[in-house]
């Protein structure tokens, strides 16, 4: 930005520190700029436009300086001080004082105690006295005269604390003292107590907090002057500077923008301090502004977090990660990004626009990149749009010892890797049941839809389904099937073995169909116990669906102290009800640890 803004700069952070040591205000997130644009500027206003409003040459109590700005104005005095019943109070305290003064033989309301004290440092500071000078003050209609600036402050200080032992006062500041009892106050209270000519300022909050800044620059008057004057020096080239830098784009505009474009939320970003931006290369103050219909408002961060969606939050926190990408860009530096569950399940259209804009930086030679999720959903799409190569699709398995990563086998369609293999795994057979289901519900085989769900639930005949009569179904719902090898075994059978065969083996990591047989065995073996336990069957042929829920809630009416409900509460918690085509769908069961699913099948075993 050039040497002129640099020296502003310098010259405002010699002041801004000055300001924190006597406000007590610290300048993170630019909070004393803040203020101080809240207190002189117009709505609007940047630092240096507020800056240029503020006029020194106002009558202020210098002593207020040696008063810390947040120990009076802070969020919970102001609590205390915007109470009516407190500036009730306040305005009580004021009216004695002001009847006090005016009975007083030197004060009065325009020449009160802090005009008063203005005058002595006035005249101590340029040496009055020091040159033989003296000061008449008329009291009770005789003059009395000081030549000495100790002795003129003593008669003043004096007549102050006549004043102030006014036993009519004292009552009154009483009650401001008893409203400020609490350990949130403190503070505040002592300060009051110390100063009790500071409760008449009390009463107007917005020119108390102007005074009190106003003795705040005049005790920094020297750094004030400092960064007024290099900024007057220099107005016509930050003008111009301004001008040609509005032409350009920084990287916190291009972020905007792009959030705005690419992501699908019910508000719109703007940045409010723009000319801050450009000129001290500050942090941007985002506004958010809410739309619904033809109706927009401005609302805060935190309203609006409270109102948008899990994905809707997702895309607002990449805000920042956007800008750091662009930073990135801008300086064209090699870097390796670790981007873990960045996109949220169930926001489908802003997941795609973080995978498009992910992409678009892939194709960028100075980025490199890791993607760590949990959504399967999210896993397939990426390897997809950015075909990525077999050997870099991993799945991470985690033992009590390590943590291995294993090449993903399903890198294409499952379901058709299964078709076209179903006559060489009899897993692959257990595993299809579930998913050529969900074909015949979708084109209306009621026949087969019934055979097939007589092998995922505990039915009067599921024990007695061959593998022949499978395939015959299999073969009416699914075209173009390999021919199977006749097997006239019950499927049932073959589906506890082989769990029992996995449980036996307890392998770290499994494949998906041996989820699948799994995950239906225990639903099976948990049946069976239920009915069996249950004995009714009257109850049992009125389920129509949900069976495996409707048997729990059953049993848990009947035997609501059984230690196995607890186990039987996890098997509707870790077997889906249905495993969908969808590779959404049946994410859940893919997440799921091959031990959490032996653990539970052993503990059903242990049942029956």
């Amino acid at each position: 930005m050039g040497e002129p803004i640099k020296e502003i700069n310098e010259k405002k952070k010699i002041l801004i520190s000055k300001l924190s040591s006597l406000s007590g205000l610290t300048n993170r997130g630019d909070v004393i700029e803040k203020v101080i644009i809240d207190i002189f500027g117009d709505e609007g206003d940047n630092f240096l436009q507020a800056i240029e409003k503020v006029n020194l040459s106002q009558d202020v109590s210098i002593e207020l300086c040696n008063i810390k700005y947040k120990d009076i104005i802070n969020d919970k005095t102001l609590k205390i001080l915007q109470q009516n019943n407190f500036i009730d109070k306040i305005n009580d305290y004021i009216s004695i004082y002001n009847n006090l003064i005016e009975q007083s033989p030197i004060l009065c309301k325009t020449f009160n105690h802090q005009n008063a004290n203005n005058i002595s440092k006035s005249l101590g500071d340029t040496g009055f006295f020091s040159a033989s000078h003296s000061v008449n003050l008329n009291i009770f209609g005789s003059k009395q005269e000081y030549s000495s600036l100790e002795t003129f402050k003593e008669k003043i200080e004096e007549e102050e604390r006549n004043i102030l032992k006014d036993d009519v006062l004292k009552k009154s500041f009483a009650q401001i003292d008893k409203s400020l009892s609490n350990n949130e106050t403190r503070i505040l209270r002592n300060i009051l107590a110390d100063n009790p000519p500071l409760i008449v300022e009390l009463n107007n909050l917005t020119e108390f907090r102007k005074n009190i800044w106003l003795a705040y620059f005049h005790n920094a008057i020297k750094e004030f002057e400092e960064f007024t004057n290099i900024y007057i020096e220099n107005q016509v080239k930050i003008t111009n500077i301004l001008v040609q830098a509005s032409l350009e784009e920084n990287s916190w505009h291009k972020v905007v923008k792009i959030f705005n474009q690419r992501f699908d939320v019910p508000f719109t970003l703007n940045i409010d301090n723009q000319s801050d931006v450009i000129l001290n290369e500050n942090t941007p103050i985002i506004s958010f502004t809410f739309k619904e219909r033809n109706e927009h408002k401005k609302v805060e961060e935190k309203t609006l977090l409270d109102v948008l969606s899990q994905g809707e939050r997702r895309a607002l926190y990449l805000l920042n990660i956007l800008f750091e990408i662009e930073a990135i860009k801008k300086q064209n530096k090699n870097t390796l990004l670790i981007l873990d569950d960045i996109a949220d399940s169930f926001d489908y259209k802003n997941k795609y626009a973080i995978i498009e804009y992910m992409k678009e930086l892939a194709e960028n030679q100075i980025f490199r990149m890791i993607f760590l999720t949990h959504n399967f959903d999210f896993y397939r799409t990426v390897s997809g749009r950015f075909n990525i190569p077999r050997e870099k699709r991993l799945f991470a398995v985690k033992s009590d010892t390590e943590v291995l990563l294993k090449k993903e086998l399903y890198q294409r369609d499952v379901f058709t890797y299964w078709k076209q293999s179903l006559n060489k795994n009899i897993k692959y057979q257990i595993a299809f049941i579930p998913f050529v289901r969900n074909i015949a519900e979708y084109i209306g085989l009621d026949d087969e839809v019934n055979i097939l769900t007589d092998l995922l639930h505990i039915k009067d005949n599921t024990k007695q389904i061959t593998f022949n009569q499978l395939f015959e179904v299999f073969n009416t719902v699914v075209r173009n099937l390999p021919t199977m090898d006749s097997n006239d075994t019950f499927v049932f059978n073959i589906i506890v073995e082989q769990a029992n065969n996995l449980l036996k083996d307890k392998a770290i990591h499994i494949e998906l169909e041996d989820k699948i047989i799994l995950a239906i065995a225990i639903r099976l073996l948990a049946e069976q116990y239920m009915i069996d336990k249950i004995d009714n069957n009257t109850f049992l042929q009125g389920i129509t669906k949900n069976q495996t829920r409707l048997l729990f809630d059953e049993f848990r009416s009947n035997f609501p102290s059984d230690e196995a409900i607890q186990i039987l509460d996890r098997v509707n918690l870790m077997t889906p009800e249905n495993i969908h085509l969808n590779s959404f769908m049946y994410e859940p069961i893919i997440d799921m640890s091959s031990q959490h699913l032996y653990d539970l099948y052993s503990q059903i075993k242990g049942l029956i």
